[in-house]
């Protein structure tokens, strides 16, 4: 009896996750097509409010994916110092599941979000799609990158998780995700080439919007592999003292 009851007790939580997974992405698009749209009036050029709403929802849940695995990612190793003193699992193992995680939940969330922005006849493009998911590998590997750079610095400056945030809201506002690229001003367009996370958002949510930006995926993409190859090079370096400051 107490394990048929403890099974539904699992079933109800594990339906109500799912309920909220489902319904929490429509709620969000919801306040940000009332806030961007509705009261701010924001507008790119050729979209209307409702294409805005399009606009924004491409860049955002992206974004939402990127930061939140990099935030996660980089406290993996100091929330598991016990873990990997006891068990041969490896430092990459940790800090890439709950990368996978973090995109795993928005990435669900974004499939929401197209199919109410395709019920809604907002202008998408399904031709687009293929841009869609190669823009989300990029950022995924991009992710990746960062949270194990950000993890290695994590073990020997503990004050970084704390930063980690305000860095990530510069970027945030920095990026093209609430504008487009061309609305920056001409001079500060070389400095985008060195956001590989920006880029990739931008190459999927133009596939859609747009025409496709072979330029700004192919960017992105060696953005992501300079970033991991740094990584690789730290982890090197760092593997050996890691073990003292754990």
């Amino acid at each position: 009896m107490l394990c048929r009851v403890d099974l539904n007790a699992r079933g109800l939580q594990n339906g109500t996750l799912l309920v909220w997974l489902v319904v929490l992405p429509v709620l969000q698009l919801g306040l940000y097509a009332a806030v961007f749209a509705g009261i701010f009036k924001a507008r790119v050029p050729g979209l209307d409010a409702m294409g805005y709403v399009g606009f924004l929802s491409l860049g955002l849940w992206p974004w939402f994916a990127f930061s939140e695995a990099v935030s996660r990612g980089a406290t993996a190793l100091v929330d598991n110092a016990g873990l990997l003193g006891k068990t041969a699992i490896s430092p990459f193992q940790l800090i890439l599941a709950r990368v996978a995680s973090a995109f795993m939940i928005h990435g669900l969330g974004f499939l929401i979000v197209l199919v109410v922005l395709f019920a809604l006849q907002i202008p998408l493009k399904p031709t687009g799609l293929p841009w869609v998911m190669a823009g989300w590998l990029v950022l995924l590997a991009c992710a990746a990158a960062f949270a194990v750079i950000a993890a290695l610095v994590c073990v020997f400056v503990r004050d970084v998780q704390h930063l980690l945030p305000l860095a990530l809201t510069a970027v945030f506002f920095l990026s093209p995700l609430l504008y487009r690229l061309e609305s920056l001003p001409e001079w500060s367009h070389p400095a985008q080439w060195f956001n590989p996370a920006g880029l990739s958002i931008v190459a999927l949510r133009d596939g859609l919007l747009w025409e496709p930006s072979p330029t700004h995926l192919l960017v992105a993409l060696i953005g992501a592999a300079a970033v991991a190859g740094l990584a690789r090079a730290l982890y090197a370096r760092l593997r050996v003292p890691m073990t003292d400051y754990l």
